[in-house]
Parts: structure tokens; sequence; C-alpha cells
């Protein structure tokens, strides 16, 4: 008992112990936490602070940059959009100063500057972006303006955006193009208030006189729509007005054949067939010349050729006289001009008054003559045809008494200058075609509502129908509305009988192409026991496929030959086909006569070869008359080939040193062109028909797609491959630079090389889908070399030349370079070649003599 009693002290001093170490380590741990918050809340303050500094900065910065952008009004707003810019950079740059300016630098300064900054450079970035796209369009900076106010797409579709913008500029800038168009240009000044006060109730500006005439009654001084006789007068009335100088005494015995009068004589006619107002106006008062100025008085001498000619053109003038187509006059016209003799084709004289000076003053209006190209769409193959032509075709055209004192001229005879003026339309008036056309039109009008097939040039008319029957009632009846309306008709130059061969509108027109063929192919079918005409589908397809067994230049070569052959045929009443022998070599022999190549007679005897093997006759030109005619043109009429001489790699260099620095669209177009046609070897035909999508580029090449050739006859297709160069006539590294600055895209269908239309000294590709044309390829690509090759005889065909001759002097495998240039044989091989003077001395250098 008394030891557990004496321990009981020391286990109560054990526990004070303990109670006392507890709590000195919480004491310790509460003075940690204190310091720990402190600690953190000092930073929290400090952080906090700092960012209120940057944002007081940041928005201190900004309201001073938008104080500086409304501070000051700006009178362009050009200007104003780059001081607003300017603004914006020195914003960013003033908050990253701010925020770089606070000591000690942390960490969050540095990233917000590092912010600014970046923020300031994407500014900068994206206006230069805009600075080089309102260069690079030809509406400038409307364009940035659209692309700007459109931002809808995403940085993906960055380049579709700036496309629409352009195309949105464009429509708006036609539409401001077609309002501007709209607003007339003010002729007079602008009316006084007092003289505004007192023109209230009249027409605005009807006392100020116009320059020019009435295109109504021809009066000087007021326009149509203030024409106060053409608003009161009828259609019948005929003005009585007379000349100021006297006509002779003399009385006129018109011909028979003048065409003087005789419109009006049948004015009738012309109002049963619908005739427009102003064409019944015309014929009834006389054409009244559309002068937007009146001319002023003058006299001029006559031209060199009425001169020298003098016997002609007093035979013309008296001819002119008994028709009643001019008349004395003994007082001086108002203008006098000059006298003409022209020349035709022929050899037949013409005389033409020299208006060039009036011709200045007469309004030119816009209108379309119908040629051969509409003739074309409007008859059909079959179609059985005429011609018809008139007689003094623009004198039927009275002029109006007013305007005669305009068309003057003089001649001197026996010593004594005599005056005449022009009652009718002379030859040598700029709006001539234009009225004649106009008055024709009406009957042309009449012609087609009754569903007759028929154009006119001018004074030549052609026209026709499906068959030979409605072709000769069709050619009766447009004879007889010609005569009752009052025209005189140059029967000697007309073909009243309907044909399917015939020449008008300066073509020969076969309308019998094709037929011939379908005929001999129904007429074989029928042989054989079929029915043609349930099968004229087949027949149809059949006759198009034979024709398809040549290319299609082949085909049109020889057709034009056959169709000399058969005007031969024709005039000597020979049938052209099946031929005879006998014919063919006269035909040669006249071929001959006329001096005529062998290249001509070569091609005349293969088209009719071709022709009769395809209808499946005997060939005519298997005979010994016609294939010795053929030799002796081969021996006498043969004219020395001279080939262009080739291009040498050094004139490329020298040419392309010369544009080196260079960055026109054009000259960056022309020689790519010149460097790839030399080094892929291409004709003209291959180059012009490259596509975007036709060139494939490598890392150290390129290659062209060459999708029709002259020597790939069965359409296989071929490809050429051009290697990257180190010189300044790299042909790769110009077809990149051309694909860069045309902004081509690989992979489109259009031709690679379009013509260029240039617009604010900015030079752009068209955008229709149009090769270059032979012409004007051959004008800028020889252009572009005549600096360099000096005086040699170059053409297309020497770049080809040129590559090939390279090649072949740099002992290049021959098989490769023979592909490389898609020959066929070697004989058009080695004509391409022009051999080195080394090599041609290597031969007699080998004899070692």
């Amino acid at each position: 008992m008394s030891r557990s009693f004496d321990s009981e002290p020391d286990a109560f001093r054990a526990m004070h112990t303990d109670s006392s170490d507890t709590n000195a380590s919480q004491n310790n741990l509460l003075q940690h936490l204190d310091t720990l918050i402190t600690a953190r809340l000092s930073d929290f303050e400090t952080r906090f602070s700092e960012q209120q500094k940057e944002m007081s900065s940041v928005h201190l910065a900004k309201i001073e940059g938008l104080t500086a952008k409304s501070a000051y009004q700006f009178k362009r707003k050009g200007n104003e959009q780059q001081y607003k810019h300017s603004v914006d950079v020195c914003e960013k740059l003033q908050a990253a100063n701010t925020a770089l300016s606070s000591q000690p630098v942390s960490s969050s300064s540095l990233e917000c500057a590092r912010t600014k900054i970046s923020e300031g450079i994407d500014l900068l970035s994206h206006r230069q972006k805009l600075i080089k796209l309102a260069d690079s369009s030809k509406h400038g900076w409307k364009v940035v303006e659209q692309y700007e106010t459109h931002q809808l797409a995403s940085d993906s579709d960055d380049e579709k955006r700036i496309h629409k913008a352009e195309a949105r500029c464009e429509k708006i800038a036609k539409e401001e193009r077609v309002q501007r168009s709209r607003k007339a240009n003010r002729l007079s000044p602008y009316p006084t208030q007092q003289q505004s006060s007192a023109k209230q109730s009249s027409y605005k500006g009807s006392d100020t006189p116009k320059p020019g005439v009435c295109f109504s009654c021809g009066v000087p001084g007021h326009w149509r729509k203030e024409c106060q006789a053409a608003k009161n007068a009828t259609s019948q009335k005929i003005s009585t007005n007379s000349l100021s100088f006297f006509c002779s005494d003399k009385s006129l015995n018109i011909s028979i054949d003048s065409p003087v009068g005789r419109l009006k004589n049948h004015i009738d006619q012309w109002v049963s067939i619908g005739a427009h107002t102003y064409v019944l106006n015309v014929i009834r008062s006389g054409y009244m010349m559309p002068f937007f100025q009146l001319p002023k008085s003058v006299v001029l001498r006559n031209n060199r050729s009425a001169r020298i000619n003098p016997n002609i053109v007093e035979r013309e003038i008296q001819k002119l006289l008994d028709n009643a187509c001019i008349t004395e006059v003994y007082s001086v016209p108002t203008v006098v001009n000059p006298l003409t003799v022209a020349f035709n084709s022929s050899g037949k004289a013409r005389l033409v008054l020299d208006c060039r000076h009036i011709n200045l003053c007469l309004f030119k209006f816009k209108f379309r003559l119908e040629d051969g190209s509409v003739a074309r769409h409007m008859f059909s193959q079959g179609d059985w045809i005429f011609s018809f032509d008139l007689k003094s075709a623009y004198h039927h055209i009275e002029i109006n008494e007013h305007h005669r004192q305009y068309l003057g001229f003089s001649w001197e005879f026996s010593g004594q200058t005599r005056y005449f003026v022009f009652n009718v339309l002379p030859f040598g008036v700029s709006s001539a075609a234009h009225i004649f056309t106009k008055v024709t039109r009406s009957l042309i009008k009449y012609w087609r509502e009754n569903e007759v097939k028929i154009i006119m040039y001018l004074d030549d008319g052609l026209a026709g129908a499906g068959n030979l029957v409605e072709a000769c009632t069709l050619s009766e009846r447009i004879r007889s509305d010609l005569l009752r309306l009052g025209f005189l008709i140059a029967e000697d130059k007309c073909t009243w009988t309907p044909t399917q061969i015939i020449s008008c509108l300066g073509c020969c027109w076969y309308m019998n192409t094709g037929q011939r063929l379908k005929d001999t192919i129904q007429k074989s079918f029928r042989l054989s026991g079929g029915d043609p005409d349930s099968n004229d589908s087949l027949c149809s397809n059949m006759c198009k496929y034979l024709l398809m067994c040549r290319s299609d230049n082949t085909t049109a070569k020889y057709f034009s030959y056959f169709r000399k052959w058969e005007e031969f045929c024709h005039s000597k009443s020979f049938v052209s086909m099946p031929a005879i022998p006998i014919q063919v070599a006269l035909y040669f022999t006249q071929l001959l006569d006329a001096s005529s190549s062998f290249s001509v007679i070569s091609s005349t005897k293969y088209a009719i070869k071709f022709l009769h093997e395809l209808h499946g006759h005997p060939d005519p030109t298997q005979n010994s008359f016609v294939n010795n005619l053929v030799e002796t043109a081969k021996r006498h009429a043969s004219k020395r080939i001279s080939k262009k001489e080739p291009v040498i790699v050094d004139h490329l260099i020298r040419l392309c040193d010369t544009y080196r620095h260079s960055d026109d669209l054009l000259i960056t177009r022309d020689l790519t062109m010149i460097l790839i046609a030399f080094a892929a070897f291409l004709r003209f035909d291959e180059l012009i028909s490259l596509k975007c999508n036709d060139v494939t580029f490598s890392d150290d090449h390129f290659s062209l797609c060459i999708r029709k050739s002259k020597t790939d006859q069965y359409r296989l297709g071929d490809s050429v491959v051009v290697a990257k160069g180190a010189s300044s006539a790299c042909p790769y590294i110009m077809l990149r630079k051309y694909f860069d600055m045309a902004h081509i895209d690989n992979s489109s269908d259009l031709y690679l090389f379009r013509p260029i239309f240039k617009s604010k000294q900015k030079c752009s590709l068209i955008y229709k889908n149009k090769p270059l044309s032979y012409t004007r390829c051959r004008e800028c690509l020889i252009g572009r070399l005549r600096p360099v090759v000096g005086n040699l005889d170059i053409g297309l065909h020497s770049l080809r030349a040129g590559g090939a001759t390279a090649a072949a002097n740099a002992q290049v495998n021959e098989r490769c370079w023979k592909r490389h240039g898609r020959w066929r044989s070697e004989s058009a091989k080695d004509g391409y070649i022009a051999d080195s003077l080394t090599s041609r001395l290597s031969v007699t250098r080998s004899l070692k003599l």
C-alpha cells in the first residue's frame, strides 16, 4: 500500500509537464498561421494594387485614344482611318510601357506588356494586309471597305471573303456607272433667280438654244422632245421650206432607172407592211442627218484621186445629174466637200463624197449589220437559197431640203467652177449605213413575220426555204415585194433561181454539205433491201462518224479544196462526183496556169481522193495524166521552204536578265510562254491549249499534261517534264512566279495563258475562259525576243526548234529528246535540228587529213 501511494505525485508531475508542452506547440502553430496569413494578405494587397494601376493606365490610355480620335474633325475619310489606326497602335504601346514602368516588375506586368505588344503587332500586320489588298484590286479601298464591313468568315475562308468583297465592289461600281450614265450633261448655265421665276410655267431650259439640230424637223436650236412642229403636225404633213440658194431652171429628165423618188411614190405600200413612223417620215420628207452640232461653213479642195481621174468624175457627175441625184446650184453651199474616186477589187470606179468634215458633227447610232454569222444559224443543211442585190441602194433615200446645203461639192468644167448638192444619200456619210439598214429593217420584219428565212446586209440579200418548190415561190414573192415598194434591182447581180451552192455575203454557201454523204448511205442501205426511213437516225450518226475518220482540221481542209473543184465543175458543166480523170487533169492544168503551188495541187488531189473513197466511188486521181501533173507541180511549182531560225539559250538568258526585276504580269506571262515553249518543245496549239490543272509541281521539276497533240492521232495523251534550273531563264521559277502574280488556282480548268487587261496601271488576266489568239501570241513573243535576237528570222516554231537543237548538240540521248518533243518519225525530228558548226566540222576532222 505504501509503495502505490508514494508513486502518485510523480504521475501528476508527468501530466503537468505534458500539458505545458501541448500549449507551447499550439502557441507556435498559431504564431506560424498568423505570419502566413499576414504574408499572403500583404502579397494579395500588392498584386491587387498593381492590377488596379494597370487597369487605370489601360482605361486612361483608351480615354486618351478616344479623346484623340474625336478631338479633330478630318476632311478626308482616308486620313481619318489612318489616324485612328495609329492611335490604336499607340494605345497598345502605352499600355505595355505602363506595365513595364512599375517597380519592381512582376511576372504579371511582363505578361501584360507582352500581350499588348502582340496586339499592336497584329494591328500593324492587319493594316499591311489591307494596304496590299487595296493595291492589288482595281477598285482600291472600296474592296477593303466591303472586306471590313462583312467580317463573317473564319480565317480559313479569308480568300473567299476577299473574292466576295471584290464581287460586291464590282456590283456597286457597275450600279454607280449606270447611275452616272443616266444623268445627262447640262448644256446650258443654271438660270438666275429672275429667270427661274419667269420660267416656272415653261419647260426647263427651253429658252436656251440647244446645239445641233432637231432629229424630228431638222431645224437647229431645239431638240426633238421640245419640237412644237412634231407635236402639232400630222404624219402626212410635208415640209414646204426651200433652200437659200437657187437651182438651175433646166428641166430634169429623170431616167427610168433613177432611184430618186421611187420610195415616196410607193408610200402606200410601205404603210401597208406596217413600216415604222420614223421610216415613213424619212420616205416622205427626206432624211435629216443627226447633227449634234452644225458644221462650220467650209470649202475644201477635191482629193488627188479625183483630180487625176477627171474623165471618171465628169462622167459620174453627168450620170448623177441625169438621175436627179444631184442638183446644180448658183451659190456656194454651206459645206463644199471634196470628191474621191474609189476602186473596188474588180477595178470598177465609184465617185464618193468625202464627208469627213460633216461626219465629225454627226451622232453615231449603234446598230447591228446581219452578216454570214446570222445566216449560218438561220439556214439548215439541204435548204435551197437565192440571192438578190439592190441597185444604187443609198440613192433610194432622199435628203431633207434643210440638210442638202451640207452635202455640196464643186468641179471645174472648162476652167469654170460649178457647184452641186446631193438630193439623195451619198456614199461617204457616216450615218448612211444606219439609216439605210433602218429602212430595210421594216421590210425584213414584215417578211420574217410571215416565216420567211431572209437576211439583208445593206443592199445584199439572201433568202431560202427547205425545198425547191417553196424556194421558187419565195423567190418570186421577194422580187415582187421589192418592186412594189419602189426598189431598183440589179438583175445582173441577182440569182433568183434557188440553188444549193451560191456565193453571197462574202462567203460561198454549200447547203448540200453532209447531205450528199447521207444520201449515199441511204442509197446503199436501200440497195441492201433495208428501209432507210426507219433507220434515219442511224444513217445520220453514221455520216457523222465517217467524217470523224480524219482530224477536224484535215476534214475542213479537204472540204475547202473540194469546194473549189466543185466550182470549177459548175463553170464547165462537169460532174464533180463521181469525177472523170481527164476532167481532174484539166483542173490541175488550170491550177498550174494560175501558178498554184505544189501544196495546193497536192491538197486538191487528196481532197478529191478522200471524198470519192468516202462515197464508195473509184478514185479518179489514180490516173497517169493526174499523177504526172502532180509530179510536174512538185518539180516546177514547188517553193523553197524557208525555215525559221532557232532561238538559243543565250538569247533567253539575256532576255530574262533584262526583265529580272519586273513585276508586270504581261511581261511575266510572255516570258513564261517563251521559256516553256523552248524547254518543253511545244507547238503553238499545245502551248495555248494548256489548262491550269495541266501543270503539276514537284520539288525539282514540273510536268505538263499535253491533252491534244498533232502527232497524238488517237488521243492517248502525253506528258512532258521540265527540270528546275539555276539560271535567270529557269522555266520552273518563272512559271511559279506567273502562278503567284496572276493568282492562278492550280486545280482550275481555265486556260493557263489568257489575254490580259490593264486597269489603273495594273494588269490582270481576263475572267472569260478564252485562250490567247495566234496573232496576239506571235506579236507578244516575237516582240519580246526581237531586242535580243537582232535580225534573225524567227517565228513561234523557233522556240521548239531552238530547244530541240540545244538538246541535240548537248549530246542528250536521242530517244529521250525524241520522246520529249513527241515526234513520230525520224524525218520530222531531224527537220527541227540545226547542227552546230563544231558538229559539222567533226565529220572532216574524223578523216584526219
